[in-house]
């Protein structure tokens, strides 16, 4: 939505690429606006993060690159992370701070990636540490001993802020 002559609109949609000059259109007025209050607000750049895609897989590897060369001028000197299992991702330089699930993380260990992060979500149940109300909270708390021990830099946490379905069609509220 976007306030045209005065009148609030529908401007674009699920129906407008996201490698269209309309959408590119909307992120030059966005990104450099949000950038400007950031850090007028005290937000410097090494501590504001930007994603492009959250776990794209090999299929959509192409459509990755191309959403990324959509606002990579635009987010020139920020740090841009993304959670991916792929390390494809990461080994043709797509992804310059990956964010393996903890379920997905030795290859990008096995490769020594610098500064890495690691999450967990939804679908990491068997055999590594999660929040699950069902789980022990030794599963929890295991997680920091794991990223002490691997040096990991960071955790990527997912969940508290988000109220719709899957692919944002429907509202939900977790409490009810």
């Amino acid at each position: 939505m976007a306030t045209v002559d005065g009148a609030e609109k529908w401007i674009f949609g699920w129906d407008v690429p996201a490698d269209g000059p309309a959408y590119r259109s909307f992120l030059e007025q966005l990104i450099p606006t949000l950038r400007t209050e950031l850090e007028r607000l005290g937000y410097d750049r090494q501590h504001v993060y930007f994603h492009i895609s959250d776990e794209p897989t090999e299929a959509h590897l192409e459509n990755y690159r191309t959403a990324k060369q959509q606002v990579q001028d635009l987010l020139e000197g920020c740090p841009v992370i993304d959670a991916l299992s792929s390390f494809n991702f990461y080994r043709q330089g797509l992804v310059e701070h990956p964010v393996p699930a903890n379920d997905h993380i030795q290859p990008f260990l096995d490769a020594g990636v610098p500064d890495l992060w690691v999450y967990y979500c939804c679908a990491q149940g068997l055999h590594v540490p999660n929040r699950f109300y069902a789980m022990p909270s030794a599963r929890n708390r295991i997680m920091g001993v794991l990223m002490y021990r691997y040096n990991i830099r960071g955790f990527l946490h997912w969940g508290y802020n988000f109220c719709f379905n899957q692919y944002s069609r429907k509202r939900w509220i977790p409490i009810r």
